[in-house]
Formats: C-alpha cells, structure tokens, sequence
C-alpha cells in the first residue's frame, strides 16, 4: 500500500519536474541570491510556486484517477487549498489530488445511468461544474486551515530536525532504497515534494541533496574499475560517465545488488556527504533531475557551490576506499561466464534461445507476434529507460534489416501496442504480472552492451 502511494506522489511530481526545474532555474538566476538578480524577471517566481506548480500537480493526480475531467476538478478543487493559506500549497496538491481524482469517479460511475437519454453532455458538464464548487469550497472552509496549521508545525519539527544533526541517518533508509529501484519513489515522491516546500520559504533545500548525491555510487563504481580486469575496465568507465555526468543512477545498482555487502559503503558515503551537507547548511534550489554532478552544482546557490562539491567528493571517497576494501581482489561481473547469463530467461512463455552461449533449446520459440514496437521500462519512465532505448537504437543501426519502433515509459504508462518490454530484472515480477500477454526481457544490467546483442538475436526470430 505505502509503495503504491508512494509511485503515485512520485509519478505526480515527475510529470511535472520540468516546471519544478523551471522555477529553480530562474531563482538560481534572478532570484534576491542568484547569479544575477533582477526584481523584474523574479516576479515569475512567487506565481510559479504559488498557483502554476500546485494546479498542475493537482491536475496530475487527479487524472491518474478520474481521467481529464478528475484532473480539472482536481485543480479548481485545490484553488481553494491554495487561497485559504500564505504558503505554497504543493505538498497539498500531492496529497489530495489523488484522492479528488478517486472520489470523483466514484460519485460518476453511480450516477451516470441515471441521466436521461440524449441529456448525457448536459448532466455530465453540471456534474463536473457542481462538484468542482463544492470541493473547491469544502478546501476553502475546512481542509485548508486545518491542514495550513498542521504543516506550518510539521515545518517547524522538519527544521529542528534539520538542526538537531539526525538529518544524516537517513542514509540508513536512503541508500538501500535506491539500490532496490525506489529512487524515484524517494527523489520525487518523499524529498522532493518537501524540498520544492522548503525552497519557497527558505530559497533552498537540503532534501534535494539527499537522494540525488552521486557520491556513493560512483565510489562503488570506482573501486570496481580498479578491481576488475583491464579488458573489462572500458564498461565500468562508460557506467561511471552516465552515472556521474549524464545522472542516470541506476547503472550502479546492478553491481552493488551483485555484492549486497557494498551496502555498507553506500550507508557510511551517504552519511559523510549528508553531515557535510548539513554542517554548512547547503541545499538546491530545485529537484535535480537527472542527478547530474553538473546538473546539481548549476542548481546550488553561487554561495554553496564549493560544499556542495566538497560533500560529493567526500561521500565518493569514503565510498571507494570502503568499497575498494570489501571487493575481492579480483571481481568478475555478471557477463564473464556463460552461466551466469540470464538475459533471456526472464522472457514470457516457455522457450530459450540457443545462441550466443545462452541456456535452451533447439527449437525457435513460439510466435506470439511479430516484433515491430520496443519499449523500455523503468519506475519513472525517463533515465534510465531513456539511456536503454538510446543504446538499443544505436546498435539497431548495424542492423538495416531490422524496422521497429523503439521508445520508453514508465511501468504504468507502457503503450498498448508495445509488442517487448524489455527494462531491468528487477522489475520482472511487477511488468508480467501487469502486461502478462507481451514479451518480456529482463536485463542485468542496462549499460551492459553485450546484452543488446542478445536482444537482437531474440528480436529476429520474431520477424
């Protein structure tokens, strides 16, 4: 129940990062501590924070319930959230537009049959109008200042909590998460929602800096490239540059998963870069999404740059000298031996591939349908997903006479007309058991080009 919550808050918020994206950009610009402030071009700031990112929030969550029509009853609904209180009501909108969507589509499956035939459009259009007032109103009188009241005191335990120096345990919880594929649940479901909070009140936010350090992932990453081979020191090089500089977290998981003892350098490396964080009250000014080193540093304030580097570096540093110490001291990954290759297992139906040193038989499996649609999944829909359906493209170009239609989604948003899945084994329960008539490949590892040429070879005998 808490996890479904949990992608439902963050699935709002990542729909609309780039608006959230936007009000930091032009803070860190123009804003009373940017880089070049300017009263004139900061007046956007205020209208973005208070009206623009909570209705489309509220719109967001609405329709992932009640369709177009839960989305816009949603927003008109938490306008008037938003006039009962001073501050920004975007933690609101995250709450309640779900529930909105939810009992609006209740109230309209049990009253639909009742409208009078040819009057459909009419009773539909004064539903909508008539439960739009009435929400809005009921936010207005009862919701908003209970709940204004509430935060303003949930705001004030954040902050001594912030003060009182625990904020740096969370690792404990963090790091594991993210290893397990709830990274966005966390970023834009939990932290990030309380972080777009705090900056309009305070002009940054630590909780932006929580999830998105890149530190204690590429430490691991680090102490792996000196651990393996030369021959396969080209791989983890390439996952360090899309993990540090293109932000896309979740190449590294793969390898800490292999070796769950490489936990403990992530929980001590995530603590290091939190004190540091906390120790000179460092924060964003917005989500960074992706969680870019880059893309962080140009979201810090002028003033913060230096600590937040210096947390980065440190947190990378514990996490390669712990993880340098744990690892064996020769590592083999997970395609290095012909057993531990098991791309194509994960796939539906009952049939295995022969080639390319795979388990299985002689036979070419079973049809289902021709291949001509690929859509790679993850639990955000962009990020990872997005880097795995770039590198299938490329190598379909060695591949002329190969046509498909290649793109990326979340979990819950993949087409209908989709004919593969394909997205990281650790999503091989969840994906079968909600699109149970399509293929399916689980991949070990998205960076991991070998893997594609598996994918190739599966998607021929489906031509």
């Amino acid at each position: 129940m808490m996890n479904r919550l949990g992608r439902t808050f963050s699935m709002i918020v990542y729909q609309n990062i780039s608006i959230v994206i936007s009000a930091g950009i032009i803070n860190i610009l123009f804003g009373q501590n940017g880089w070049w402030p300017d009263t004139q071009l900061s007046q956007f700031i205020d209208p973005l924070y208070h009206y623009v990112i909570p209705l489309l929030l509220a719109y967001t969550g609405g329709k992932i319930y009640g369709g177009q029509r839960g989305g816009i009853i949603a927003s008109v609904s938490v306008l008037g959230l938003i006039i009962s209180s001073e501050i920004p009501m975007i933690v609101g909108a995250i709450l309640f537009s779900p529930l909105i969507g939810r009992v609006f589509h209740y109230i309209e499956t049990r009253i639909k049959h009742f409208f009078p035939i040819g009057t459909e459009l009419l009773f539909r259009n004064l539903t909508d109008a008539c439960l739009s007032i009435i929400f809005m109103f009921f936010f207005y009188k009862c919701v908003g200042p209970l709940f204004n009241i509430s935060f303003q005191k949930f705001s004030q335990l954040m902050i001594i909590f912030i003060e009182s120096g625990w904020l740096p345990f969370v690792s404990i919880i963090i790091e594991p998460a993210k290893v397990l594929f709830f990274n966005n649940v966390i970023n834009h479901g939990i932290v990030g929602p309380l972080g777009i909070q705090q900056t309009k009140e305070l002009g940054k936010s630590i909780f932006f800096l929580l999830e998105a350090n890149p530190g204690p992932g590429l430490g691991v990453l680090l102490a792996y490239y000196w651990k393996v081979k030369k021959e396969r020191r080209f791989e983890i090089k390439t996952t360090m540059g899309i993990q540090a500089i293109g932000g896309i977290h979740e190449v590294y998981f793969p390898y800490v998963l292999m070796r769950p003892i490489l936990l403990i350098p992530l929980i001590v490396s995530g603590f290091t870069g939190n004190t540091v964080f906390n120790y000179f009250h460092t924060g964003l000014v917005s989500t960074a999404s992706p969680g870019s080193v880059i893309f962080i540093l140009f979201l810090a304030p002028k003033a913060n740059i230096v600590y937040v580097l210096f947390g980065i570096l440190a947190s990378a540093s514990v996490s390669f000298l712990l993880s340098y110490l744990l690892l064996p001291k020769k590592v083999s990954l997970h395609n290095e031996r012909e057993d531990e290759r098991i791309i194509l297992q994960d796939m539906l139906g009952e049939s295995q591939l022969q080639t390319n040193g795979l388990r299985g038989t002689t036979e070419a499996p079973p049809l289902k349908n021709i291949i001509k649609h690929v859509t790679f999944a993850c639990d955000g829909g962009l990020g990872s997903s997005a880097m795995g359906a770039a590198i299938l493209k490329k190598r379909l170009n060695e591949e002329p006479s190969l046509t498909l239609e290649v793109n990326y989604a979340s979990i819950d948003e993949i087409p209908l007309d989709t004919d593969l899945i394909i997205s990281h084994q650790q999503f091989k329960e969840r994906i079968i058991s909600k699109y149970p008539e399509k293929h399916y490949i689980g991949l070990s590892s998205l960076s991991n080009r070998e893997e594609y040429g598996e994918i190739i070879d599966f998607i021929k005998l489906h031509q």
